[in-house]
């Protein structure tokens, strides 16, 4: 009897496991990933193809549920939309701003020919604790992981553009590092409100502070 409720529990978490996770891996044409998901509840979403600004903002406001999302094998295409009668244009390669504004997300994998973060694009994602950036990635927008759940941050090198405030108010965010390989100033409010940051290795290309880049870091010494 003892062994029948081992197996009985045993099954019963497996079929929780499989229930509460629920992963999808689809093939995208960019414009249609509306059509190829059918339940919105999906925890986990793969996307290969190519997908354009009207996915992400599809994958924004209707998969509340997403935890990981895996874009590896996507290519970001150029697309342009009309709103209140103005034209949009959205280039290649670039996360557009807001994408994945304000979701869930504890995992996400970037394509590597991503060139660009477009403005709060993953602000807001609480449950992010890292982050690989791509190694074709030469800007990162304003307010790019504002409020994100980062716990440690290495900006690349070859970044050419970091905008204000891309990691303000990272309360988790204990460590960072940033050695460009140009001469630049930090950004304004680049680290503002990050409470919990107590290192901070900048190299000798950094000129000059922001202005509040670096307010209300009150772990720095």
């Amino acid at each position: 009897m003892k062994l029948l409720n081992t197996r009985f529990l045993l099954a019963m978490s497996m079929l929780m496991s499989v229930m509460t996770t629920q992963a999808l891996q689809v093939e995208n044409e960019a414009g249609g990933l509306a059509g190829r998901i059918d339940d919105t509840s999906i925890t986990e979403l793969s996307i290969t193809g190519t997908v354009n600004a009207s996915d992400f903002r599809y994958i924004r406001e209707n998969l509340a549920s997403l935890q990981k999302l895996n874009m590896t094998g996507v290519t970001i295409v150029a697309s342009e939309e009309t709103r209140d009668d103005k034209t949009v244009q959205y280039a290649a390669n670039i996360v557009p701003d807001f994408a994945l504004f304000g979701m869930k997300l504890n995992e996400l994998m970037l394509p590597e020919s991503v060139t660009a973060i477009g403005e709060a694009a993953l602000a807001g994602n609480g449950n992010l604790t890292a982050i690989t950036f791509p190694l074709s990635l030469t800007k990162l927008g304003d307010n790019a992981l504002n409020a994100t759940g980062l716990t440690a941050v290495i900006i690349p090198a070859n970044l050419e553009t970091l905008g204000k405030g891309v990691f303000s108010n990272c309360t988790a965010l204990t460590e960072a590092t940033y050695f460009p390989a140009d001469e630049q100033a930090l950004s304004e409010e680049t680290f503002m409100g990050c409470t919990s940051l107590a290192s901070l290795n900048l190299g000798s290309n950094i000129t000059a502070l922001g202005k509040k880049s670096l307010a209300g870091c009150t772990e720095l010494t």
